[in-house]
């Protein structure tokens, strides 16, 4: 498991990688509707759901990760997601969530930190890409923080403030 350190509130969090017997665990925050509103997978609400979703996090371009606090409790997830449809050749998108309890603590930036090295290592990408909602600021933030530079926004009739495509490299 992966120990990354929390200077914002002093804890050590971790990162275990996702299982196939974890779509109940997966639920429990893809059910939210504040995680669900900025989440191309929309707010989930049967197991079904869930483990159509886990099993394209564990597709094997891919890599995810449950996040736990420094209590061991499940607080987010992290994914890289490798393939042709994450652009050119090298990069490797990079998707967070957290329970709604759990933002603000500085939890996101602490994972942003090592997902570069993790998506060089396991999946040896040169350039990390997120697609984030253009109403959703707070994740703007964060991958603005975490040195992503804005690309480009694309719109589409069901989403129209636009989805704002950052990059970085690793």
């Amino acid at each position: 498991m992966e120990q990354i350190p929390c200077e914002k509130t002093g804890e050590q969090l971790a990162l275990r990688p996702v299982e196939a017997g974890d779509a109940a665990l997966l639920l429990t925050l893809t059910s939210l509707p504040e995680v669900g509103r900025f989440m191309r997978f929309g707010t989930q609400h049967t197991l079904a759901e869930a483990e159509a979703l886990l099993a394209e996090y564990r597709r094997p371009e891919n890599r995810a990760w449950f996040v736990l606090d420094g209590a061991g409790r499940a607080v987010g997830v992290a994914v890289l997601k490798g393939g042709p449809e994450e652009g050119p050749p090298g990069s490797c998108g990079v998707s967070l969530f957290f329970r709604p309890a759990c933002c603000h603590k500085g939890y996101g930036y602490a994972v942003m930190q090592v997902m570069g090295g993790l998506a060089a290592r396991e999946l040896a990408a040169t350039r990390l890409t997120a697609h984030i909602m253009a109403d959703n600021g707070p994740s703007r933030a964060l991958a603005e923080k975490c040195g992503f530079q804005l690309e480009e926004t694309l719109y589409f009739d069901d989403l129209p403030g636009g989805l704002c495509v950052y990059s970085r490299p690793v």
